[in-house]
């Protein structure tokens, strides 16, 4: 292993420790998004047994079920489609070079 030029810093320390802390932060938002997720899933089984609330959470668990498989597949293809577009008008086709 090669040898440090130059002592670690305080600065380089404490930057480091920011970094690892943001990165927990991302995984604990990440975290309490899935349990988000599992909750309200939890309290829409519970309340299908509501007799007044029960017919509304099958229509909008369907909803969720069949409207976010086809709006997600043209939200696809619009954007592959804008993708394509940006990169022939861009003239970078064939040339294996990137613009300077």
């Amino acid at each position: 292993m090669p040898q440090r030029s130059e002592p670690l810093t305080l600065q380089v320390v404490l930057l480091q420790g920011v970094r690892s802390q943001q990165w927990l932060q991302v995984v604990q938002a990440l975290l309490q998004a899935a349990q988000s997720l599992l909750s309200i899933s939890n309290v829409l089984l519970h309340m299908m047994s509501i007799e007044g609330v029960g017919h509304f959470v099958m229509m909008l668990l369907q909803m969720v079920r069949e409207d976010v498989k086809k709006l997600s597949v043209i939200y696809l293809i619009i954007l592959v489609s804008f993708s394509h577009m940006i990169y022939v008008a861009s003239g970078l086709i064939n040339t294996g070079l990137e613009r300077p």
